[in-house]
């Protein structure tokens, strides 16, 4: 029997509150002071509380039980929006205030996921076709259901924009071994240390608990995932409010990232269209990234990223455990264990006079610098917070970055 999709029904299909998962908020950026306030002043009423709502993309199952999202795949994705709440009593005031470090007790309040409520759930992809005389008819039904999910989506990304008095959205895809819960998590962090002055979006694709043989299914997992990144990309591109999109990706997320940008390119291509017009990509940021340095050379340089993008920022730190091991089990070095000199070695002159391209060396930071150190780290979260609030680049005195040579810089206290 032909199913019939009727994505109002799915509205609050799933719907979660009270959850257990929580973490602690990540230490405060070494950027906020008395001479340099956290940007309250530019944050709307609306958005002047002790959490953080996030509207999220996955393409993974619902598990009852934990009530989140589980490894598992679908063909369906689920958009929605989910709550992280900052505190059990926490203050705006306090989290300001903790924000420029003013933090007598030393310790940091919990983010505690708070609900996870579904927005649309779009029919499975493929979508069914036939040919006819070469030309491709998708099933109409599903097809126009399809069409509603996505119109779903960017109506209520439209809306945060509009609540937010922004045009700008700060997207989030993260790695290996993270789970839903994770992904909002980090980007809450993130959010909330650059000032809020974006609509916060997560791409989420979690993957089984880390292990070797999990991390080789993750690949595949990475892979499953992009025509859906693609659709997501695609339907904020297509927002006319949306003037600006920011992207945040981490460890395997980079590779995930980079292919799923690198086939929009080729079609926006298609379009005789300016391709920053068309993607509407200011900047990519590239943290502890787990993708081979010769697959990143021919992806960013050869496809001519630096078109598309306004400015990538790729950050590296030699002694980065993970990626060791990785580096190992792949035979090759991976992009975010990059050094000067194995950049030159790796790289060339393939990025010399593109200086929207910059690598940001900060093994030479004190503080938290294992996988997670672009979140857990606070000079790394000042680099990134300045980055999104002013568009620095490498050279601006903002960043306090150090060249090193070609398009190298190390970012040290």
């Amino acid at each position: 029997m032909k199913q019939r999709w009727l994505p109002g029904l799915f509205l609050l299909l799933l719907t979660a509150t009270g959850c257990a998962s929580a973490r602690v908020l990540a230490p405060a950026p070494t950027l906020y002071s008395a001479e340099n306030p956290y940007p309250e002043d530019r944050i709307p009423d609306s958005l002047r509380l002790p959490e953080a709502k996030i509207i999220f993309a996955t393409d993974r199952v619902w598990n009852e039980s934990t009530a989140t999202f589980a490894p598992a795949r679908s063909r369906a994705m689920t958009a929605g929006e989910v709550t992280i709440r900052i505190g059990q009593e926490t203050s705006w005031d306090s989290l300001v205030g903790l924000a420029s470090g003013d933090n007598p007790s030393g310790r940091r309040p919990s983010l505690i996921m708070d609900s996870v409520r579904t927005q649309t759930v779009f029919p499975a992809t493929p979508i069914p076709y036939r040919l006819e005389g070469g030309v491709v008819i998708e099933d109409a039904e599903i097809f126009s259901a399809y069409n509603a999910s996505i119109e779903a989506f960017q109506s209520m990304v439209t809306q945060r924009l509009r609540q937010g008095n922004t045009d700008t959205v700060l997207f989030y895809v993260h790695g290996f071994n993270n789970g839903f819960d994770d992904a909002a998590f980090d980007l809450t962090d993130i959010w909330h240390y650059s000032g809020r002055g974006s609509v916060p979006v997560v791409f989420s694709w979690p993957t089984v608990e880390g292990n070797l043989l999990g991390y080789f299914s993750a690949r595949e997992s990475g892979e499953f995932s992009i025509f859906h990144l693609k659709e997501v990309l695609r339907a904020l591109q297509e927002i006319p409010e949306l003037e600006t999109i920011n992207i945040l990706a981490h460890s395997r997320g980079v590779d995930v990232t980079t292919t799923a940008i690198r086939e929009l390119i080729i079609e926006a291509r298609g379009t005789g269209r300016p391709l920053r017009d068309v993607m509407k990509l200011d900047n990519l940021i590239l943290a502890a990234a787990d993708i081979d340095v010769a697959v990143a050379s021919q992806r960013l340089a050869a496809e001519r990223f630096a078109l598309a993008v306004g400015h990538i920022t790729i950050y590296a730190n030699p002694g980065d455990g993970a990626l060791r091991l990785s580096s190992l089990v792949s035979s090759g070095l991976r992009v975010g264990r990059s050094t000067s000199a194995s950049y030159e070695e790796s790289f060339g002159a393939a990025f010399l006079g593109i200086d929207s391209i910059v690598f940001v060396d900060v093994s030479g930071l004190s503080g938290n610098l294992g996988h997670n150190y672009f979140r857990l780290n606070p000079g790394v979260i000042a680099d990134i917070a300045t980055i999104l609030q002013t568009g620095a680049g490498p050279r601006d005195p903002a960043r306090g970055l150090i060249p090193v040579g070609g398009n190298f810089y190390e970012l040290v206290e």
